[in-house]
């Protein structure tokens, strides 16, 4: 069995499940490295497509064909499939997982263009060499290939988001857009849940700065650089067509977001047992803003808000409402500042005291970005 054998995830949190979402029903498909052939299989099933395979291990060919239209089993760099597939154009090429695995993925990717239909589409996933776990083990001296992951011991090509459009262009293709998959930082297979203690607060701070500082996996799709190109009946429409000049790539990521915590204490303290995870998106360079709602406010004594984890914070804004009254908001360890309630020590935390019966409402502002704390800080302490 191949180590690539995962089961299908449909989830749009997946490669698989981004780039099977953009697969049009009834679609002719060719799909490099296709593995045991979880995807062949989902597109002729479920979406009626009619599929074209190439895949280097011989067992794992032998089992995705029985989805396949046809097929070759070879190793890609020989271009063999340019014979096999000649005369032929596709609607939609794949590339799951599989460029950076290639000696010279851009004649790879330049041939497969020759091959695309009237407004067909290119679609591949590639690792982010930039992920922030990749670059907290750097500043702890290791680069680490592992089996499989970001640094797949067969990987030797990488990429970060700047690199992309070159990579395209250099293919003689248009970058039509990119997203991403996720991993929060500390959770990809480089780190694994580990605790990110050792690493500076600050530099953390820094990376959680980063557009691209959690996506795992960038999901491209390219288009011919064609202006009299047109979109094939159910794959797209005119304006789908690539004129040179006129069309920006679309990039769609998620605006950053820092973990922050929420315990409620219902009569026996606080726990792990008692604590929901919210993400607190950025509203500015080292500004994030959390909305909260609780409607189950059973037994509910007091509320607990960390804000973030392992380093100090400014809260500027803090705001909680129950039954149309304010709350009383507490800082057990703050300096209060002309920035707000400055809350130091690596474990920041506000206290709400609430009452059993109305929901409650909270929104809360604060600072984390290193420098700009520590500027803060300092300015407060000349004065």
């Amino acid at each position: 069995m191949s180590k690539y054998d995962f089961e299908l995830d449909l989830s749009l949190n997946t490669s698989t499940g981004l780039i099977l979402n953009k697969i049009k029903k009834g679609s002719k498909v060719l799909e490099f490295g296709c593995a045991e052939g979880r995807m062949t299989r989902y597109m002729k099933e479920e979406l009626g497509c009619e599929v074209y395979i190439c895949e280097y291990n011989r067992e794992a060919f032998e089992k995705a064909r029985n989805y396949a239209s046809d097929g070759i089993c070879t190793d890609i760099m020989k271009f063999e499939w340019c014979d096999k597939f000649a005369g032929m154009s596709f609607d939609h090429i794949l590339f799951a997982d599989v460029l950076e695995h290639l000696t010279d993925p851009v004649s790879v990717l330049e041939r497969a263009g020759e091959m695309l239909a009237s407004g067909g589409k290119i679609i591949a996933s590639l690792p982010n060499v930039t992920h922030n776990d990749i670059i907290l083990k750097a500043t702890d001296e290791h680069f680490d290939y592992m089996d499989t992951g970001l640094l797949d011991d067969t990987h030797i090509h990488f990429w970060g988001k700047k690199n992309l459009k070159p990579f395209v262009e250099k293919a003689g293709l248009f970058l039509e857009k990119v997203e991403g998959t996720y991993f929060e930082t500390g959770f990809s297979e480089q780190l694994y849940g580990q605790s990110l203690r050792p690493y500076s607060p600050y530099l953390q701070a820094i990376l959680k700065e980063r557009e691209c500082g959690e996506v795992y996996q960038f999901v491209i799709t390219c288009a011919k650089r064609d202006a009299t190109s047109q979109a094939l009946p159910g794959v797209g429409d005119t304006s789908d067509s690539v004129k040179e000049g006129e069309l920006q790539t679309e990039e769609i990521f998620r605006t950053p977001s820092v973990k922050s915590s929420l315990y409620y204490d219902r009569g026996s303290g606080y726990s792990e047992g008692n604590r929901d995870f919210i993400f607190s998106e950025r509203i500015e360079p080292g500004k994030y803003r959390a909305e909260i709602r609780i409607d189950n406010t059973e037994s509910l004594r007091e509320i607990r808000f960390d804000p973030v984890d392992n380093q100090p914070c400014i809260v500027t804004k803090a705001v909680a409402r129950q039954a149309g009254r304010d709350l009383e908001i507490r800082y057990p360890r703050c300096v209060q500042s002309n920035f707000g309630a400055v809350i130091y020590g690596d474990d920041p935390q506000i206290m709400i005291p609430v009452c059993e019966g109305s929901p409650v409402e909270i929104e809360v502002e604060f600072i984390i970005a290193g420098d700009r704390y520590i500027e803060i800080l300092t300015e407060q302490i000349f004065k």
